[in-house]
């Protein structure tokens, strides 16, 4: 505004040839620093400048990387060590490595990454490993169009001949809201023989979890050869691999699996496998501390767990035959035993500070809403409390719940059950996951430590894993019905994306819900999932010919809570048994399906 101002002033005392001349001059200045202002071309053969000390799972990353610059140009990208002057390139700056020549860091924090341009660089840039692997595929996300379920999707990027990036491009991510943003592929009788058919198959999982932004995997602790000393599984060196956290499951404290107490006595120990009884409790000690040198040795990041169950899901008192009888001693006993894990755990990594979690599922649920059990008093100790089993809300410890914010939280959210819930079809949807998750929140002035959805069956369920991951990062910033519209838009392009919103969401409400809600503000806190009917249908088939009972749907013989198999009630369905409300629920649903598949047609 002041050359401007100059100028008008002292034009006129001027002639017109000195005045053109002038106003030449100074266009041809405003057009070279607009040149300059305008930004650079991405083309074919784009180098990537990576630090010679980078870590390698960044360096895997940018395998990918150049996997995808590849899709989209088709020449390969070199990788060198020094930024080049006069040419665009990629520039990888992780800040835990320290800066990368001359280029800037402009974020920090736990994870935080961004990308921005840097003169004729454009900068990918992380405040630590995961937060620079993240900048890479926010890279892939932003500029190449290579959306986080590409693969699942079949959404191949579009080819160009090249990319402009203004110059005033800049993406920045700050630190996610949740600490530990996990997926437990469980229950995988679809997902463990996908996995096997090719190379890919078994590792694109991995890669869509970074590109959503997790952090963690749960299970995997099995499948080890005991015959080897010190052996991981083969998906625990794939998640190293890519650079995530690991976790174990509830039957499996401190990474190790009763299913492999004979294989580590009669290899390790070169021994007979004493018998699994409570009094054999230096036995115990011996299995842990092996398990937890196997994880330092192997260098895997492990968020640990403490728990003591049975032998598979099971409570201790069904696996060791010397178990007490009272629920109070059981309490105690395992209060005992999970001292001992901690003690362990502190020795073995010399942290007096070491980040846990006790996963609060089934029977030790039932024991802290009884108020018999007590988790050690750990200052890094995570709370994993559970959601209900079969249906999916906050369970009775959690609403009990009320200890203030030194206690640090977490959630284990269930997308699917093999036995009566969703399974090969989504059921939960984003809305009642997004209100399971600000419920917990709600429970504690700090936020949210740890998260972890159970879902084998990933291809089943990608639209409720991809909020969750939204959620997760953004909690205070996400809303369901804006993620569904967005996530539409990406998949199924703009034009369409409010009508398939229209569509996921009558779908989700489309399922019977046979029985009324019980717990405030959750919508469809019960409904009737798809192995649902699989298992009405085989127990009213064993009776259909022999019986003229109405009411012929009984629990499974190990549920605790009555009526938590099948949930059917039927007075809330205006019917007088269950054969008639199972007609009458059903029914409905599918004139509600047909309805939602003409429209999708």
């Amino acid at each position: 505004m002041q050359q401007r101002s100059y100028i008008n002033t002292n034009l006129n005392g001027m002639n017109n040839l000195s005045r053109v001349l002038i106003v030449l001059f100074v266009f041809s200045l405003t057009a070279c620093k607009n040149s300059q202002n305008s930004g650079i071309k991405l083309k074919p053969g784009l180098k990537i400048v990576v630090p010679e000390n980078e870590t390698a799972p960044v360096k895997f990353a940018i395998s990918i990387l150049q996997r995808d610059l590849k899709m989209v140009f088709g020449e390969e990208s070199e990788l060198v060590h020094t930024i080049p002057d006069n040419e665009a390139a990629i520039v990888i700056v992780n800040n835990s490595l320290g800066t990368n020549g001359s280029e800037s860091q402009k974020v920090s924090g736990t994870e935080a990454h961004g990308l921005y341009m840097h003169g004729n660089h454009i900068v990918l840039n992380g405040a630590d490993m995961r937060g620079t692997i993240y900048a890479i595929y926010t890279f892939s996300e932003k500029i190449l169009g290579i959306s986080p379920l590409w693969f699942w999707a079949s959404l191949k990027p579009e080819t160009k001949k090249e990319i402009r990036i203004p110059s005033d491009t800049e993406y920045l991510f700050s630190s996610p809201y949740v600490k530990y943003r996990t997926w437990f592929p469980n229950d995988q009788d679809n997902f463990s023989p996908w996995r096997k058919i090719n190379p890919v198959n078994n590792e694109i999982w991995l890669e869509t979890m970074l590109r959503l932004k997790l952090n963690t995997v749960e299970g995997f602790s099995g499948g080890r050869d005991y015959s080897k000393p010190y052996q991981v599984s083969k998906t625990q060196k794939l998640i190293k691999k890519y650079g995530l956290i690991q976790t174990s499951h509830h039957p499996s404290p401190l990474n190790s699996s009763l299913s492999n107490w004979d294989d580590y006595w009669r290899h390790i120990r070169n021994v007979d496998p004493p018998e699994l009884l409570i009094k054999n409790h230096e036995k115990f000690d011996d299995f842990w501390r092996y398990n937890i040198e196997n994880v330092l040795k192997n260098e895997l990041e492990m968020l640990w767990v403490i728990n003591f169950r049975g032998n598979g899901d099971r409570p201790f008192w069904v696996t060791f035959t010397d178990a007490p009888e009272s629920r109070k001693e059981r309490a105690e006993l395992m209060m005992e035993m999970l001292q001992r894990q901690v003690n362990l755990l502190k020795e073995l990594t010399q942290d007096p500070k070491p980040y846990m979690r006790m996963i609060f599922y089934d029977e030790i649920s039932d024991l802290i809403a009884e108020g018999l059990l007590s988790p050690p008093d750990e200052e890094n100790l995570i709370w994993n409390f559970v959601a209900a089993r079969r249906d999916h809300y906050p369970n009775q410890d959690l609403v009990q719940f009320n200890k203030g914010e030194h206690v640090k939280m977490g959630y284990y959210f269930n997308l699917q059950f093999t036995s009566t819930g969703s399974h090969l079809a989504q059921a939960e949807g984003p809305w009642k996951m997004e209100r399971n998750y600000r419920y917990i929140d709600s429970k504690s002035t700090s936020p949210l430590l740890f998260s972890v959805i159970n879902a084998g069956n990933i291809r089943e369920h990608l639209l409720s894993l991809s909020a969750n991951a939204a959620l997760l990062w953004d909690f205070e910033n996400y809303d369901s019905d804006k993620f569904l519209t967005k996530f539409c838009e990406i998949y199924f392009g703009s034009e369409h994306a409010p009508e398939i919103a229209k569509l996921y969401e009558d779908f989700f409400f489309s399922y019977w819900n046979q029985k009324k809600n019980e717990f405030p503000g959750f919508e469809r806190q019960f409904i009737f999932q798809d192995m649902r009917f699989p298992r009405a249908l085989g127990q009213i088939s064993q009776v259909f010919f022999s019986s003229d009972d109405l009411n012929p749907l009984r629990d499974y013989a190990h549920e605790t809570t009555p009526n938590r198999t099948f949930r059917i009630v039927p007075e809330n369905n205006d019917a007088g048994n269950q054969i008639d409300a199972i007609l009458s629920g059903t029914s409905q649903s599918i004139r509600d399906l047909k309805k939602i598949t003409e429209s999708a047609d």
